[in-house]
């Protein structure tokens, strides 16, 4: 079995198959009453800074049917798992690798790895307490071993050169989309700082940062955001990076965003 085939049978065995938003609102609707219009506040609240990114997360762990909300709304975008996760192993890590796993959700990246070489050690951390209960369960559903989840902070990352892969999937920026970019960069390098500490040289970064729809802008902006997430991790201590952009369009529901990646200098 290739890796191509390997994503899609853990993907499907997560019941992370491709629905459309129609679909993820009619399962929730259904099966979980109430719920849509208490995210609606809360998502409210967090997005006004009343409540702490935990409680918006904690909501997004509950259960549905055996999986988690996030996981029915990460199913909407299953293309750009598959995506994420062929571009983490694209990176060509070593063979025994220490992998952070930073904002972690609900381990399905951090699980798949570590499932897949066993000979890794991945650690996985989430602001949610909730978040981290459910990555613990999915590790052991599976039998993997290889790893360890807990809660902290994004900006409470004080290892030192103890990883060679540190992943941080679409929650580099996340609570932060209506800073001015002046700022925005200003946190984003402190952060890569911090990321950066915790890899050994030559240890390797992986980011996934949703952007606009470029469509929506001038011509030019996507390879100035391409640009401007380069010089960011230059900036933290990052060199050879890369990027890569990935979009879905489809009823209901548009991604766009960046992988991008970076060796520890």
């Amino acid at each position: 079995m290739n890796t191509h085939e390997q994503i899609r049978k853990y993907l499907d065995e997560e019941g992370i198959v491709e629905r459309s938003t129609e679909e993820v609102d009619e399962i929730i609707n259904r099966d979980l009453p109430g719920f849509p219009e208490r995210f609606d506040r809360v998502a409210e609240d967090y997005e006004s800074h009343i409540i702490s990114p935990s409680e918006l997360y904690d909501l997004t762990a509950t259960r549905l049917n055996g999986m988690t909300v996030y996981d029915y709304f990460k199913s909407r975008s299953r293309k750009g798992v598959e995506w994420t996760l062929r571009n983490i192993i694209g990176l060509n890590p070593g063979e025994e690798n220490r992998v952070l796993d930073v904002g972690c959700g609900t381990g399905l990246e951090s699980v798949f790895l570590a499932e897949m070489f066993r000979q890794w050690e991945a650690k996985g951390i989430d602001v949610s307490g909730k978040m981290v209960e459910a990555a613990r369960a999915r590790a052991t559903k599976r039998n993997v071993t290889n790893t360890e989840f807990s809660v902290a902070d994004r900006d409470e990352v004080d290892f030192k050169d103890e990883f060679d892969l540190l992943l941080c999937l679409h929650s580099i920026n996340e609570g932060h989309y209506f800073f001015d970019e002046a700022s925005l960069n200003h946190v984003l390098v402190r952060r890569l700082e911090r990321f950066r500490t915790a890899l050994r040289d030559g240890g390797k970064v992986a980011l996934t940062v949703p952007i606009f729809d470029p469509t929506n802008f001038a011509e030019g902006y996507l390879d100035y955001q391409k640009d401007r997430m380069s010089y960011i991790l230059e900036a933290a201590g990052f060199n050879d990076t890369s990027t890569d952009f990935f979009q879905i369009k489809k009823p209901g529901f548009d991604m766009n965003y960046l992988f991008l990646s970076g060796v520890a200098n």
